[in-house]
């Protein structure tokens, strides 16, 4: 497709601003995984058995 367009053109930032968002995206998918650790286990698995 000529529309295709990439989705993560990311900004120049300062290196504290990418620190920053770097320690959030990290801390966030950690708490996200050990949240929905079972969910995401029994979908897995549940895929492993088809």
């Amino acid at each position: 497709m000529a529309n295709d367009t990439d989705p993560f053109v990311f900004p120049d930032m300062p290196d504290e601003a990418v620190v920053a968002i770097d320690r959030f995206l990290e801390a966030f998918y950690n708490h996200f995984q050990n949240h929905y650790f079972a969910q995401m286990h029994r979908w897995y698995h549940a895929l492993d058995e088809r």
